[in-house]
């Protein structure tokens, strides 16, 4: 656009950041969007498997200047906090949101459904696609949803500019359009999804019928409608949609036909397709299927999920096969870096849609179905024959059976996500045993420190303190040391939970060093060394979600405030006397015969949990396993 590159601006902010923070300031109390940065490029990008002889068959990029979407973040990111401190973001949007995902919002359908089949009602659900939602925001909207959430004033008068004078640019060959960009926001712009969530939100609000219930992700919105007859089923859906077209209108957006879809659920016989509901949209009837896509996990009336696993299956194949033929010759004198496609590109993309069909794992067509989809990817890994079991596949390969491994996924999205207590075999899993993740949107960005480092020796003046972290023979240690002007005036050592990480200890020892800098009277400059790097950048980052770096940087905060205080690297055993000592008291932390500091566990734990739970499940079976005895003979443990 404007030929500054993200690295230009990243080199001018590292030399002098007042030019830029000046600039953005300035832009910020004035309310003011310089009309130069309005000016938008425009890419069309067909959509795939569409005619792209039809206009509407192009998905509309707009590329703006860096440095507009550097202005642009910065106010989202203000706007974000504003709606999420003061309770205006709807649980029911899953779209653009921290902790939510499309995991999330299949499951939440998932507990819908669920819920209104044990209540015994029949359920259909109903798929609107709103037509050229980003394109088509009425901006109005917008504004008036900022008013009525007394939006501070600066950001509303930015917000209000950064909406007029708005250009798009479309160049082919040597010709060159320009056009009044009136409705919609930017779908290149940082801002654009949040604008979107603020309008779409006002759906919520909505007065639907008795047995209405709607949810969102991003423009993708399902209306979940149940009751206890046929009958009921119609009235509620031809009402709800009625005041939905009604909601839609107001807003200046339309419903597209074409796109939406109803799907009666005809588990247990509740509805059939020969007898589908008749809801109708605009005056016509929505057409009825026996399954839609819904964030790319095809749901069913019989909630088999047999189209979505048939789907995935023909993919990973053709996938397979694609491999074979590009990179056979490399791959086959190097096994392991297709294992590592499979665990980090295949597995994932195989188990993809877990919050939706995650609840039925117990089911043996399910466990069945999950296994056979990895067989073509682990027939190419281990180049064994096609005639090899379902069963000694895996054992082979040494990965988990699908099934299994899916069961892993799913129980980690249960108790990190979910926040739920889940139980494998006789072992419990409590979501308060594990470390939590910050919602960085609940911190204002003025707020998200960071703090530097220097990799400048000690030079034995003031007060130094020495912090380290040890972990020997499964037993963690965390400690500081304390010199003034060389001499060594205190030490404490702790020992932590055996489970938590060195990383954590190390957390421990500069806890240690600011809580006894905290207790300090005097007004010495006080130097913190410690050898461990991802610690310091950790702090030096304004993007963590670990709630214990959070704490160090609150206390940071306070201790900067009233004294002189700086981070420093030194590294490890090279013979620095302050180091040297704290190490050999963290180490003989590991001595202590009792824990004298709890942590919660690293979420990374639970997977290492899950997977030795669910190891003797899978020897349990591989033991039991009629079929692969002559490989069982070879392999007799799994792992």
């Amino acid at each position: 656009m404007d030929n500054i590159s993200v690295e230009l601006l990243r080199s001018i902010h590292k030399h002098c950041p007042d030019i830029m923070l000046t600039l953005l300031n300035t832009c910020l109390q004035l309310g003011f969007f310089p009309t130069p940065w309005k000016d938008a490029k425009l890419v069309l990008i067909g959509k795939p498997d569409r005619d792209l002889t039809i206009a509407k068959n192009y998905r509309p990029i707009c590329l703006l200047s860096v440095i507009s979407k550097l202005l642009d973040k910065l106010v989202t990111q203000r706007l974000t906090h504003f709606f999420k401190t003061n309770g205006l973001l709807h649980d029911r949007q899953h779209g653009f949101r921290a902790g939510r995902s499309c995991e999330t919002a299949n499951h939440s359908l998932w507990v819908e459904v669920h819920s209104a089949m044990q209540n015994k009602n029949q359920v259909c659900l109903i798929s609107l696609d709103v037509e050229g939602a980003f394109d088509n925001v009425w901006r109005q909207s917008v504004l008036y949803k900022l008013t009525s959430a007394r939006c501070p004033f600066n950001l509303f008068s930015l917000i209000r500019d950064y909406f007029c004078d708005r250009s798009v640019t479309y160049c082919l060959n040597d010709e060159k359009w320009t056009f009044p960009a009136e409705r919609g926001v930017p779908q290149g712009s940082c801002s654009g999804p949040f604008f979107w969530n603020v309008v779409l939100d006002t759906i919520f609000e909505v007065q639907l019928p008795v047995g209405c219930t709607l949810q969102a992700f991003a423009d993708d919105i399902v209306l979940i409608v149940q009751g206890p007859t046929k009958a009921d089923l119609e009235n509620r859906g031809i009402l709800a949609i009625s005041r939905l077209i009604q909601w839609a209108a107001f807003h200046k957006l339309t419903f597209s036909l074409s796109k939406s879809v109803l799907m009666p659920i005809t588990f247990g016989g509740r509805l059939s397709m020969l007898d589908p509901p008749c809801v109708r949209l605009q005056g016509q009837l929505l057409p009825v299927q026996k399954s839609f896509r819904y964030l790319g996990v095809w749901w069913d009336g019989g909630l088999t999920f047999t189209d979505h696993f048939n789907r995935v299956r023909r993919r990973v194949d053709l996938l397979s096969y694609r491999l074979s033929v590009v990179a056979d010759r490399f791959y086959s004198k190097h096994t392991l870096l297709y294992l590592h496609i499979y665990r980090a590109a295949i597995e994932p993309f195989l188990l993809y849609g877990y919050g939706a069909w995650g609840h039925r794992l117990n089911l043996k067509k399910i466990k069945d179905t999950l296994n056979s989809l990895q067989q073509r990817p682990l027939l190419k890994l281990t180049r064994a024959y096609r005639t090899v079991s379902t069963v000694a596949l895996p054992v082979l390969a040494g990965v988990l059976p699908l099934d299994l491994k899916a069961l892993v996924v799913f129980k980690k999205f249960q108790v990190l996500t979910l926040q739920e207590e889940v139980r494998v075999d006789s072992v419990t899993f409590r979501p308060q045993d594990y470390k939590t993740r910050v919602d960085l949107t609940n911190i204002h960005p003025l707020n998200r420190w960071s703090f530097t480092y220097t990799c400048n020796l000690p030079t034995g003046d003031n007060i130094e303190i020495f912090t380290d972290g040890s972990k020997m023979d499964g037993v963690v240690g965390s400690s500081m040391v304390v010199f003034y002007h060389g001499a060594l005036i205190d030490s404490t050592e702790h020992r932590l939970s055996d489970f938590a990480s060195v990383f954590q200890a190390e957390i421990h020892g500069m806890d240690l060093a600011l809580n006894f800098i905290l207790t300090l009277q005097s007004w010495d400059t006080v130097r913190i060394f410690s050898d461990s790097l991802s610690l310091l950048k950790a702090l030096s980052m304004d993007g963590s979600l670990d709630p214990e770096i959070w704490c160090i940087k609150e206390k940071l905060h306070t201790i900067l405030r009233r004294r002189h205080l700086s981070l420093h690297w030194v590294p490890a055993h090279q013979g620095i006397m302050g180091n040297e000592m704290a190490d050999w008291h963290a180490k003989n932390a590991t001595k202590h015969p009792q824990v004298d500091w709890s942590v919660q566990k690293p979420r990374r734990l639970l997977i290492r949990e899950l997977q030795t739970e669910i190891l003797i499940t899978w020897q349990e079976r591989w033991v039991l396993a009629e079929k692969g005895r002559q490989t069982a003979d070879f392999f007799p443990q799994v792992e």
